[in-house]
């Protein structure tokens, strides 16, 4: 037996498949007597404590299965607590180091902005920015591209990528794409504002403060217009970004 990501492969020994077997019976085992667990007066502010333990826990051994292969054990436990179990074990996979076996399992699903993160942190570690791109460019709101995008530049710039500038160009691009109404916002310049404020943020993580600056003034410049009673909360945000 053997697992692969990125092209690579690794042979495990019969002792490491035994053992591997071994573990996936605990991790059912486990899965099990967690979900037998029975919470009393679960409204109570000691029962949802006890309920978000719970979730906690159900999660930590859905990422533990997925993790030692048993795919089906880990799509088992997750739709015994109502998760969605495609994206429950995605994410398990891609924090497991092996994000192109989780993209996988989430299809064409449409990515929220976090578990866009996760991807594109995880496929930058494995090497392959080009998927990374395409999940951040994946469909959704333009907000969530170009804050993914801004995400992803700030990545490659912290590993030395002389491309970076041109992923924060095309974080630029979409950001400006919100002259378009996006289907997210009610006024187009509410979102294109706060794209804008996350590239900044981005440029300046990634040490380029002269970009950010320009950005930051391009965001001011799009809060000033939009909807007069939107403006007070844009101002304020744009200021406690630049803090």
């Amino acid at each position: 037996a053997s697992t692969a990501q990125a092209g690579h492969t690794t042979k495990r020994t019969p002792e490491q498949e035994a053992a591997l077997v071994e573990v996936r019976k605990i991790l059912r085992e486990a899965s099990e007597v967690a979900q037998a667990v029975v919470i009393e007066n679960p409204d109570s502010k000691e029962g949802k404590f006890l309920v978000n333990n719970k979730r906690f826990v159900m999660r930590d051994i859905v990422g533990a299965q997925a993790r030692a292969g048993d795919i089906e054990g880990a799509r088992l436990t997750a739709t015994a607590n109502g998760w969605d179990k495609s994206l429950a074990i995605g994410i398990a996979l891609a924090k497991a180091g092996r994000p192109h076996e989780g993209l996988k399992e989430l299809a064409s699903q449409e990515l929220d902005p976090l578990t866009r993160f996760v991807f594109v942190e995880a496929l930058m570690k494995a090497g392959d920015r080009q998927t990374a791109l395409e999940v951040a460019e994946s469909r959704g709101s333009y907000l969530w591209q170009a804050h993914s995008i801004a995400y992803l530049a700030t990545l490659q710039a912290k590993a030395g990528d002389v491309e970076y500038k041109k992923t924060f160009q095309r974080a630029l691009k979409v950001a400006e794409a919100f002259d378009k109404l996006d289907h997210h916002t009610r006024d187009a310049n509410i979102g294109k504002y706060k794209a804008l404020v996350h590239i900044a943020r981005a440029q300046a993580d990634a040490g380029d403060g002269t970009e950010s600056r320009q950005t930051f003034v391009k965001a001011l410049e799009t809060a000033l217009v939009v909807q007069e009673r939107e403006q007070f909360n844009a101002l304020l945000i744009i200021a406690e970004a630049q803090a």
